[in-house]
């Protein structure tokens, strides 16, 4: 077993072992400490270097050990893009296999009804026999595994925090799909009431958003990417987030909202002409 010989915290050693490459080539490599006093358990460390190798045969059983290009994947959500669609697209760019699962909304309810789903919500990603919920933190996951996620902490925090904007405009549309998770009776919330709060959103949350996000994205150096010169996740949710309102997906929601925020589109661009997205959406335009 080679030791990759780097100390924390005194003597504690870093093995790694190679787990296939990503898009970029690179190779995915997961490395952890030996610490004594933590007995078996171990923090990983998601780490890409081309000159490190490890033949140890022991690994985590836990999920992050689960990087391997052996793994089986399989995203579960509806048949539409919704909070899936920039995961799917990883994971296409990525080439990663996957069971793209679409459930129709009565099989999505009989699986609800009957617990199937860790939070009672989708998308959910299976790896092997376990699953795993909340949109962000899958995208995360597979962005890390698909080469779309930053190494450096920094490039990674400006990459989380375009990730994570996006649940602003997100959670008030959200509410008018489903009123009752916010403790708001479903026979109160009449379509009157929808269209309502639906133009709330169009005249002010989102074009508010929109304008303080193209202040943001114009200061990248390089056109059509949220942060740096390469693709991102963050790219990938923005691109997700300008399609469904310029395909008029969302009742209410003006169209051209983005027309007067020329980074937001230049992202959209960038995806959009990237030949694995434009094979993926051909065979699937749902998303």
């Amino acid at each position: 077993m080679k030791v990759h010989n780097n100390s924390i915290r005194g003597s504690s050693q870093w093995y790694y072992r190679s787990y296939g490459t990503d898009c970029r080539g690179t190779e995915r490599t997961v490395g952890f400490p030996r610490l004594p006093f933590l007995g078996r358990r171990r923090y990983l460390l998601c780490h890409q270097n081309p000159n490190i190798h490890s033949t140890h045969d022991q690994m985590p059983t836990s999920i992050e050990s689960k990087q391997s290009a052996k793994a089986k994947y399989e995203l579960v959500y509806f048949d539409l893009g919704g909070r899936a669609l920039e995961t799917r697209l990883a994971m296409k760019i990525g080439k990663i296999e996957f069971k793209d699962t679409r459930l129709s909304f009565p099989e999505f309810g009989k699986a609800q009804a009957a617990g199937e789903f860790k939070f009672g919500m989708v998308p959910i990603l299976k790896v092997d026999d376990e699953q795993i919920s909340e949109s962000a933190a899958i995208l995360r996951f597979i962005g890390k595994l698909s080469g779309l996620y930053p190494e450096d902490p920094i490039a990674a925090l400006k990459v989380d925090e375009i990730v994570d904007a996006w649940e602003n405009p997100q959670a008030p549309i959200t509410f008018t799909f489903l009123p009752g998770k916010f403790g708001v009776e479903k026979e109160k919330f009449d379509e009157k009431e929808k269209k309502r709060v639906r133009k709330f959103i169009n005249d002010k949350v989102l074009p508010e958003f929109i304008t303080i996000l193209e202040k943001h994205l114009a200061k990248n150096k390089t056109k059509g990417f949220c942060v740096g010169s390469s693709l991102t996740i963050a790219d990938l949710k923005t691109f997700g987030w300008v399609r469904s309102i310029k395909s008029g997906f969302f009742d209410g929601l003006d169209k051209t909202l983005f027309e007067k925020a020329p980074s937001c589109l230049a992202v959209y661009k960038t995806v959009l002409e990237l030949p694995e997205v434009a094979e993926f959406l051909k065979a699937h335009p749902k998303g």
